[in-house]
């Protein structure tokens, strides 16, 4: 809130010794990345949709 949306959760991440400490900016990146989430989302809205 204090940024005012210029930090983003990632980045503040990134920057933490303790997360750093046990994930790598590859896995952290992963983790923010949604198109594992978002795959199917074609296929599941034509399903409920029709």
């Amino acid at each position: 809130w204090e940024s005012r949306g210029k930090k983003t959760l990632q980045s503040l991440l990134e920057k933490d010794k303790d997360v750093t400490a046990k994930l790598d900016k590859k896995a952290l990146k992963s983790i923010f990345d949604y198109t594992h989430y978002t795959a199917n989302v074609d296929k599941i809205l034509k399903r409920a949709l029709t």
